[in-house]
């Protein structure tokens, strides 16, 4: 089985190793809980790639310089597997269905790729801030963590997050899954975010 380790960061970050030398910096996975899978979670699982976490700070004031080597852009998540370098969620996600073993989570007839890709941008552009910065940030996370909320924040997310799930509902196919019967990486990149915004109250 291939093997990756995992380090993690509470607010929205994380880095991931693979066994291989790979290592991927995401930014979906907030507080580590056993009833929430992240997106590494659902994606390594399907893929078959074992993997354990630990913590890392790139919110802090002093970012390793080899952070900055990895991601110039100071934000998450990176991919480093061997002499490859990667950063943007989607574009890893595309390389680690291709570069392991397990099932396909992409389509090769062009408009159902079409599809997946279109919702996945979706997803990585629109839903996150509003699904997570915003409502589960400051209705969840922030409150557990004894900082500062904002109301306003959290309406404005969910007025945004109304426009995000309308959109998605015209795409989404008659399948069990956004796209049809398959897991895709289209779900693989919704459901963490869904899965933290459901936990407001709100």
């Amino acid at each position: 089985m291939q093997t990756c380790k995992i380090e993690q960061r509470l607010e929205m970050t994380a880095i991931f190793k693979v066994g291989i030398a790979a290592q991927w910096r995401l930014n979906y996975t907030a507080t580590k809980t056993a009833s929430i899978l992240g997106l590494p979670d659902w994606l390594f699982m399907k893929k078959g790639v074992a993997y354990s976490w630990v913590e890392i700070d790139p919110f802090a004031e002093n970012v390793p310089a080899s952070y900055l080597a990895t991601h110039p852009f100071k934000r998450v998540p990176a991919l480093v597997h061997g002499a490859f370098v990667a950063y943007e969620t989607g574009a890893i996600t595309r390389y680690v269905d291709e570069a392991f073993d397990g099932p396909k989570l992409q389509r090769t007839e062009p408009t159902e790729r079409a599809r997946r890709n279109q919702i996945m941008s979706i997803v990585d552009s629109y839903a996150y801030w509003p699904l997570v910065r915003q409502v589960f940030s400051h209705s969840v996370f922030r409150p557990r963590m004894r900082r500062p909320v904002d109301a306003k924040e959290i309406r404005r997310g969910l007025d945004a997050a109304a426009r995000v799930f309308a959109a998605l509902e015209k795409l989404a196919g008659e399948g069990q899954y956004l796209c049809g019967s398959e897991l895709s990486l289209a779900d693989i990149h919704l459901a963490p975010m869904i899965g933290y915004f459901v936990l407001a109250s709100e």
